[in-house]
């Protein structure tokens, strides 16, 4: 999945600063991978669906696309209409390690699925040193890549990109997801 991200990413390989951390933490979540593999968890594993709406073809469609699969995922989850308490702890109960490290500033997160390193979720730590809610939605967003996004392998969520269709249905699906509509009505 790391050559993959890199294909599709040349800028990364050009950057040369993200290269260590993202071998780093991809070899970390092989090593979680093979740990579990040891203690026999795998048979245990959850891996949450992969939902398959297709590609969206304008904002609209994204954006639907995104608020339904919310809807679906809450439903399944039997969350409710109720917050999430723990966003980071609902996403690793779902068998999807969650690891900061150090990217670039336009980068928010990176959802990578392979199957050395299963389903995993990069976040940008130095959003932690910005807001505590803007860690919640990257990883809200980088799930819904996973639910909705997991045959492309790898995707970097970043500033530069965030008009594409791809970007707009995680971004709708993250915020439908954190507040879906009727909860904030009820509330």
């Amino acid at each position: 999945a790391l050559a993959v991200l890199f294909r599709a990413h040349p800028d990364l390989i050009e950057n040369g600063v993200l290269n260590e951390p993202l071998r780093d933490a991809t070899n970390l979540f092989r090593e979680y991978a093979n740990l579990k593999e040891l203690l026999d968890l795998d048979e245990e594993q959850i891996v949450p669906p992969a939902y398959g709406y297709g590609e969206p073809k304008n904002v609209w469609d994204a954006i639907q696309m995104g608020e339904r699969a919310a809807e679906e995922e809450r439903g399944r989850l039997e969350l409710g209409t109720d917050p999430i308490r723990n966003m980071a702890e609902l996403v690793e109960s779902q068998g999807i390690p969650i690891i900061e490290i150090h990217l670039d500033d336009q980068i928010s997160g990176i959802f990578m699925a392979d199957a050395e390193s299963q389903l995993c979720i990069f976040v940008n730590q130095s959003q932690r040193h910005t807001a505590k809610a803007r860690v919640v939605f990257t990883i809200a967003h980088e799930y819904g890549h996973i639910l909705l996004d997991r045959d492309k392998v790898s995707a970097i969520s970043k500033i530069s990109n965030e008009r594409d269709l791809l970007e707009v249905r995680a971004n709708a699906f993250a915020a439908a997801f954190l507040m879906p509509a009727e909860g904030v009505s009820q509330f």
